[in-house]
């Protein structure tokens, strides 16, 4: 049994409903760069949190029911069965090196203690409840909300392990390590085929480098250099990904017949939301073809910094500014906003026509798209649009 410390009294008088089923285990993450250990007033929070330092805090019993997975009026459910009333909720302290306003932000993460405490919590309750492996859920699991951020980014990082990872500890599996380029294998030159949802892109060679990218569409790509064992250049120019066996797939030789655009893997459609905008060889390269205002064209998941990957009939494969694209998707909510001003203004386009105005304390859905200083939003009574990040706060 993990050490645990019982500080339910605390939250008691804040627990808006007893009965808990207690068939399921929801895994969180606080939403913010800090550590807690109390149900708020509003009957918000989870039964368990686990400091930065491994602790493992008790804050509520188990048959209390706590707004902890509801859509909340915002959400949509994902779960066909799970619900406030049979889940049991963990809260991890995260940190975060980036924009801790934003859920989507890549370089949330958890710290090794925390990560190892909450898999000893889990496997304690899992034994205690009767519950399942296939019982212990992400809340993204749950509803389309971002939550726990590192374990739905997925891309490793400060060693964070991927969300399956982390259930594969459930089962007595020993805990990942992250490749650094110390790889036993043998890698080369070629054409690898990504494997995991999400592979972090980085500036160099190895995870000290700077993420500054993702590939989110397990495509085929071409390496034209390796170093440290396991680390490619791509040809693109994007930067550089393991291609470790954990994360990669050789698919042949860089030299084979096939042409460059048999790795491209799209992911949807974007438009152009401007005239005269460059498609550039690589990230702030050269130039080889220009968009106009509505042209069309299609992306694979891949983001170096500003720069989206698409591929843009008569032109080819290339990148583009990210304030020039209006992705074509259908709407997936990560997560909910509110706005901090009066009559601000919510757009068709980037800057574009008006479709309505919020005002201060309205809240509204977002998707973690951006389109410059455009924040891509959903707001009832008016639909999808774009609000200015100036007036955006993100909850």
């Amino acid at each position: 049994m993990p050490n645990i410390i019982d500080v339910t009294s605390a939250s008691r008088g804040n627990v808006p409903q007893w009965g808990n089923a207690k068939q399921y285990i929801a895994v969180h993450y606080l939403g913010v760069v800090g550590q807690n250990n109390k149900v708020d007033s509003g009957g918000y929070g989870a039964h368990y949190y686990i400091y930065w330092d491994g602790t493992i805090y008790k804050a509520a019993d188990h048959d209390a029911v706590l707004w902890q997975v509801g859509t909340a009026g915002y959400y949509t459910q994902k779960h066909p069965y799970a619900r406030n009333g049979n889940t049991i909720g963990i809260e991890m302290c995260p940190k975060c090196d980036g924009n801790s306003a934003n859920a989507n932000d890549p370089y949330w993460y958890f710290t090794a203690e925390t990560q190892q405490a909450c898999v000893e919590l889990v496997k304690y309750l899992m034994q205690q409840l009767g519950v399942g492996t296939d019982h212990v859920l992400r809340h993204y699991d749950i509803v389309n909300k971002w939550c726990p951020a590192p374990y739905c980014n997925n891309n490793g990082y400060k060693g964070t392990w991927t969300w399956d990872q982390f259930k594969a500890q459930l089962t007595g599996g020993s805990a990942p390590s992250t490749p650094s380029g110390g790889g036993s294998g043998t890698y080369g030159v070629g054409m690898y085929k990504v494997n995991v949802d999400d592979l972090a892109i980085r500036t160099g060679p190895g995870t000290k480098y700077t993420q500054c990218g993702s590939i989110t569409d397990h495509g085929t790509y071409t390496i034209t250099e390796v170093q440290n064992t396991c680390w490619g250049r791509l040809k693109s120019g994007a930067g550089w990904i393991c291609i470790d066996a954990e994360y990669c797939t050789a698919a042949g030789s860089a030299g084979s017949s096939a042409p460059e655009s048999s790795g491209w893997h799209a992911a949807g459609t974007a438009t152009c939301t401007d005239t005269g905008v460059n498609v550039r060889q690589t990230p702030g390269g050269a130039v080889i073809g220009q968009l106009g205002q509505g042209n069309r064209f299609e992306v694979d998941g891949q983001i170096s910094g500003d720069w989206v990957h698409v591929k843009v009939a008569g032109i080819g494969v290339g990148w583009v500014s990210s304030q020039y694209v209006l992705y074509d998707t259908a709407w997936k909510a990560t997560g909910t906003a509110t706005c901090t001003a009066d009559g601000v203004r919510v757009r068709q386009t980037p800057n574009g026509t008006i479709l309505g105005q919020v005002n201060t304390g309205n809240r509204f859905e977002v998707d973690g798209q951006k389109s410059g200083v455009w924040v891509h939003a959903k707001v009832a009574g008016i639909g999808v649009g774009y609000i200015h990040q100036d007036y955006v706060r993100y909850d």
